[in-house]
């Protein structure tokens, strides 16, 4: 808690000096036009200066004004001993019922209680969600295993997961405010930044050395003379795609436990969780995607090797 609030602290004065600098900058650029104007005329120098700054203020407040006019976000129950508690279900369970997803899938809110209705209005919006999972999981892989592109690579990645989260927030809460949208996406960074990578690195070793075993071995690379560097590059991409990949997953992971939750919530808990679920939907988009990055590269050698065999015979 005292980590969050220093955290916090240091946030909220990088802001200001931030807004500082640009205020300072703002009315040095401001003075230089309406010094360059007033050479031509003095009253139209103060009216264009004038409305610059009045743009500049605009530009500067409507962001905080749109931010600060939605409502608070709604804090979660302590327990199930929490007087609050059935409120909330309550609360929580009228949004369910104008959920989009559930009323085209016919969901059947009948029930003895709002906590068993939640539960299995969730149990249907995660499996949706796990499919979008898996499917921006996969194009991850694909994408940076072929691109091998470090600055394109991180910025695809990004775009990726800033999609993935407000596709699994339209899901489950169909329009989100800005305020919940912005809480998401700097909740489910803090605990994302926070994993393990050694541990993340071993658990997909473990998986992928099997598998690169199997996929290698009946390829026509495992026939060609001096075809390490060639293995290699494609150990390298399937690593890199499997990383990026396992990212994705534990990010979607994150996102649906905090837009399903119910009560109060350890975030270590959460992490441990979600790397656990990324890691098991993993080996199936690696089987699944593996194979295709395995045989583009087999593809690419065969032609290479046929291109440089017939070239001699050419030239001759």
């Amino acid at each position: 808690m005292l980590l969050n609030r220093t955290i916090k602290r240091i946030l909220l004065w990088i802001s200001l000096g931030l807004i500082l600098f640009f205020l300072l900058i703002a009315f040095n650029q401001l003075m230089a036009l309406y010094n360059n104007l007033s050479t031509v005329s003095a009253p139209l120098a103060v009216i264009l200066t004038t409305l610059a700054g009045l743009s500049l203020l605009a530009l500067l407040l409507t962001p905080l004004y749109v931010f600060y006019r939605f409502p608070k976000l709604e804090d979660l129950p302590h327990s199930i001993e929490d007087p609050e508690y059935q409120a909330y279900l309550d609360r929580r369970l009228e949004k369910l019922k104008r959920n989009r997803y559930l009323t085209s899938q016919g969901f059947d809110f009948s029930g003895d209680s709002s906590e068993e209705i939640i539960e299995r209005a969730y149990k249907v919006l995660k499996l949706r969600g796990d499919e979008v999972m898996r499917a921006d999981a996969s194009a991850v892989f694909l994408t940076t295993a072929v691109s091998q592109n470090g600055v394109l690579d991180g910025l695809t990645v990004m775009a990726a997961l800033i999609k993935l989260v407000y596709t699994l927030t339209t899901l489950y809460e169909n329009r989100p405010n800005l305020r919940r949208i912005t809480y998401l996406y700097g909740q489910i960074a803090g605990v994302v930044l926070i994993a393990r990578t050694i541990e993340d690195a071993d658990l997909i070793e473990e998986q992928i050395e099997p598998l690169m075993a199997s996929l290698l071995g009946g390829t026509i690379i495992s026939v060609i003379p001096g075809a390490v560097g060639v293995t290699t590059l494609i150990v390298n991409s399937v690593v890199e795609g499997a990383v990026n990949s396992l990212l994705a997953l534990r990010v979607g992971a994150i996102a649906q436990r905090y837009l399903s939750e119910t009560m109060q919530f350890d975030k270590r808990q959460i992490r441990r969780s979600a790397s656990l679920e990324a890691t098991k939907q993993l080996g199936s988009i690696l089987s699944e995607n593996a194979v295709l990055v395995v045989k583009s590269f087999a593809n690419a050698t065969k032609d290479a090797t046929k291109n440089a065999l017939r070239v001699p015979w050419k030239r001759a």
